[in-house]
């Protein structure tokens, strides 16, 4: 006997895996994780000037600092509870959109110097423009899928 594929069989087939908060969540808690680890490494071994052979192109795309390695794995953390456990679909949206709109306006002030000065004098935190982009892609990612959800 055949198996017949439901309507709710087919529409996760067809789903917009971008739109899928819980994809989101596990994507970012990976990338989080990962870059935390690769943050915490490079600093232990000599920080961000170890690894690049052009430092002053590389201070203004990317820079580890102790920080963001901080801050990724609280957010690592986040976005593995959110991925993996066991939460309410809704409450999993809204703090997506929350987290989506944060990465935004931090992308976006990330390009006022006045402010990456500012942040990096009180918090030790950098913002360079590779950081920059990577936060308004994820926030436009969080934002969409939470508001899809």
């Amino acid at each position: 006997m055949a198996e017949v594929a439901t309507t709710e069989d087919a529409n996760q087939d067809t789903v917009d895996p971008i739109a899928n908060v819980d994809i989101y969540w596990k994507t970012s808690a990976i990338a989080l994780a990962a870059v935390a680890i690769l943050g915490i490494a490079l600093n232990l071994i000599g920080g961000n000037f170890a690894y690049t052979p052009n430092i002053a192109f590389m201070e203004s795309v990317l820079v580890f600092d102790w920080t963001h390695n901080v801050v990724h794995v609280l957010l690592a953390g986040v976005a593995g509870a959110f991925g993996f456990g066991d939460f309410d679909a809704e409450l999993s949206a809204n703090v997506a959109k929350v987290v989506g709109i944060v990465y935004i306006a931090l992308g976006v002030v990330g390009f006022v110097p006045a402010v990456t000065d500012l942040l990096q004098s009180l918090l030790g935190l950098g913002l360079e423009a590779g950081e920059n982009v990577i936060h308004l892609a994820l926030g436009a990612w969080g934002t969409y899928a939470g508001f899809s959800a």
